[in-house]
């Protein structure tokens, strides 16, 4: 039977700037990209998020049924409309555009309701939460989505990914981000995450069960709870970076995939860092099938 994945957060449609002034339309979000990537991963996985009745957002439900994922805990609020970003591209830089102000996922724990969430985590092999999805969410929300990641008996992914302009102040990002290492059983981050948290690995490492330490070209770095830690090298792409957009999400789903079967974590890694080069080998967090 294949492993079940609950994904937290938020989705949004992307809006891609063209060179002739044109605008492409997709959809991503750490979110979505990771619950795809998982998918495609051949993981049964359900997207815990809300959306409203606007074209976009009845065009990502298209989007999720297509790829064969539930939809189950997704609710709709009628008055929102699906939270949108531009990004123009200069060379692999990216500038990112938000309108996410009246998106439903800002209130997806409430509109789920905190003890069906709670039931819907209880049945599955990992749910996997993002610093992204904590920051959209308002202060009680964050309790109730913290209180339901703290009981669960399945397994709690975390990946911090650091967005401070979504948070009020630093203060509140370490605050919150370090109560959700406390509930996590892998923490999956990059280097400058966690230099922007004010967190050494070594030191989150002592706390968390399973840590893995992306560092761009540099080697990855893991961390496990019987003591043991290790270095892999970054395999050099055979392909041009086009868009590091969704190269991180991409890396969670399959690290993520591989460990729920069985892999080992080092060979998680080097399996995660090959699905992440084929991310990056393309525009846009995802590639949606024509």
């Amino acid at each position: 039977m294949s492993p079940s994945v609950i994904v937290v957060g938020e989705p949004l449609a992307e809006l891609r700037l063209r060179t002739d002034g044109a605008l492409d339309v997709s959809y991503s979000g750490d979110a979505l990209n990771v619950a795809v990537q998982l998918a495609r991963n051949g993981v049964s996985v359900d997207l815990a998020t809300a959306v409203g009745e606007d074209s976009f957002s009845r065009g990502l439900l298209e989007r999720l049924e297509w790829e064969a994922i539930g939809a189950d805990l997704i609710r709709s609020r009628p008055t929102g409309a699906l939270g949108v970003y531009l990004v123009e591209l200069d060379g692999t830089e990216r500038r990112f555009t938000y309108w996410r102000a009246n998106s439903p996922a800002r209130e997806l724990v409430d509109l789920l309701g905190p003890e069906s969430l709670a039931l819907a985590v209880g049945t599955v092999d990992a749910v996997f939460v993002s610093g992204i999805t904590m920051a959209v969410l308002d202060d009680p929300q964050r309790d109730a989505l913290l209180e339901v990641l703290c009981t669960t008996e399945s397994l709690v992914v975390f990946d911090p990914n650091v967005r401070q302009a979504l948070w009020d102040s630093p203060d509140t990002t370490r605050r919150w981000t370090r109560a959700v290492f406390a509930a996590a059983d892998v923490v999956l981050a990059s280097s400058e995450d966690l230099d922007a948290l004010g967190e050494p690995p070594e030191e989150l490492a002592s706390s968390v069960p399973e840590l893995v330490v992306t560092d761009g070209e540099a080697p990855t770095r893991w961390w496990d709870g019987d003591g043991r830690s290790g270095r892999v090298e970054v395999p050099t792409m055979a392909t041009a970076v086009v868009d590091t957009t969704g190269a991180g999400d991409a890396f969670d789903a399959a690290y993520l995939a591989h460990r729920l079967r069985g892999f080992g974590l080092p060979e998680s890694v080097v399996a995660a860092h090959a699905v992440a080069a084929e991310a990056v080998a393309h525009r846009g967090g995802l590639l949606w099938p024509e």
